[in-house]
């Protein structure tokens, strides 16, 4: 039960709208909200695949020094060790984070 837009009266609440979420128009905005960090919606291969043209596999291998990254490198191989190792898994986000973000040119 709605007793005014933006109010809902006791008992009632699934399914009412809000003033809030009203676009103009009267229309109900069904558009989820936009993330903010910058890896939402970003797979693993994506930010290998980006990271690699721009540093090479032996840049990489300095600033992140894993053994996928320094003896006979893959995207392949690369993934499987990070999807494996969350602490790797962590630093390679963190420079894709730095590059998209453009702390790190």
């Amino acid at each position: 039960m709605v007793a005014a837009l933006g109010r809902v009266a006791p008992g009632g609440g699934e399914g009412v709208e809000r003033e809030a979420d009203l676009c103009e128009g009267g229309k109900v905005d069904m558009t989820p909200p936009r993330s903010k960090d910058p890896l939402h919606g970003i797979t693993l291969e994506r930010m290998l695949n980006e990271l690699v043209p721009r540093f090479g596999w032996q840049r990489l291998g300095e600033m992140i020094p894993i053994r996928c990254f320094q003896m006979d490198p893959s995207i392949s191989s690369s993934l499987t060790f990070l999807r494996r190792t969350p602490w790797a898994r962590a630093k390679v986000e963190e420079l894709y984070r730095q590059v998209v973000t453009g702390e790190r040119a």
